[in-house]
């Protein structure tokens, strides 16, 4: 026990004398790089993982630009105000953080090379897995926020034109008249590029792009072939807003068929061995008790 609780007083003092070489390094400029709706990982400790990001970071996205890409093309469907470099800073930074707290915690209970090699690996993985997993669940978050609110701004806009406003003026009165979200910013940047001089189909086309959603993009398609070819806009967006609709329960659908072949590994991992522990016990107890048990 007292030599559990010095590895402890040394894996403390190690700490903080890491925190002290921060605060040394960094602690005279804190500042907030970031904004306060990104992932937890990009909202503590921001000085050190700009810093890396400037650094590391932007060396990395210059040597992969597949990763670039990759990477861009993820932080415009999150819609956070990030840079690619930052994803590859704070990966780096968290690795480094996951890495030294699990040798630390490892060190305190053993001194196995083995042990100590096993947990800085699988804490370094963990730890820089973590920010781009953040940054995933963030995009497909939005996606989902998109594609639940599309159905309903398309109905909203349908009742404003067919009460005789046009589509630009129905798409301000959407904005206008509806809780802040990833549509209505969608939506709020369209009439930020009409103003600056694009037209309605290319600001449109823009939204489509950023957003990558397929109801959206035939919708796009559907109405700029309709306005080449003058037919009404009104039909055309009811008719998508159904489609839509029904790719939704469709997606549903497919989700509630998957239940009961996701939910076999739990089963096999939690509730069957328990479902076992408990017929066979008393059985083994019987007979270990009247003596059979000698001959196995």
């Amino acid at each position: 026990m007292m030599i559990l609780f010095i590895k402890l007083l040394a894996f403390g003092a190690g700490a903080l004398g890491v925190i002290g070489v921060f605060v040394l390094l960094f602690g005279g400029r804190r500042e907030k790089e970031y904004a306060d709706n990104l992932p937890f990982c990009f909202r503590i400790l921001q000085t050190e993982t700009k810093f890396l990001s400037r650094t590391l970071g932007r060396e990395i996205v210059v040597q992969m630009p597949s990763l670039e890409r990759y990477w861009n093309n993820q932080i415009l469907l999150s819609g956070l105000k990030l840079e690619v470099s930052d994803i590859f800073g704070s990966r780096i930074f968290w690795c480094i953080l996951f890495t030294l707290g699990g040798i630390g915690v490892t060190l305190s209970v053993t001194d196995s090379a083995a042990y100590l090699l096993a947990a800085g690996a699988i804490c370094a993985f963990i730890g820089f897995n973590y920010p781009s997993m953040a940054i995933q669940k963030a995009a497909e978050e939005r996606q989902k926020t998109l594609r639940k609110n599309l159905p309903f701004a398309i109905d909203l806009i349908t009742s404003a034109m067919r009460a005789g406003l046009d589509f630009m003026a129905s798409v301000r009165y959407y904005v206008v008249n509806t809780e802040p979200g990833p549509l209505t910013q969608e939506f709020g940047q369209v009439l930020k590029e009409t103003e600056l001089g694009k037209s309605r189909i290319e600001a449109l086309h823009s939204m489509s792009e950023r957003i990558q959603l397929d109801e959206f993009k035939s919708l796009v398609t559907a109405v700029s072939e309709g306005a080449e070819m003058g037919a009404s806009i009104v039909d055309t967006l009811c008719v998508h807003a159904e489609e839509i609709r029904r790719a939704r329960f469709a997606a549903a659908e497919r989700q509630a068929q998957r239940a009961p072949s996701l939910i076999i590994l739990p089963m096999i991992l939690f509730i069957m061995p328990s479902v076992f522990i408990i017929i066979f016990t008393p059985v083994f107890l019987r007979i270990q008790n009247s003596g059979f048990s000698q001959m196995f």
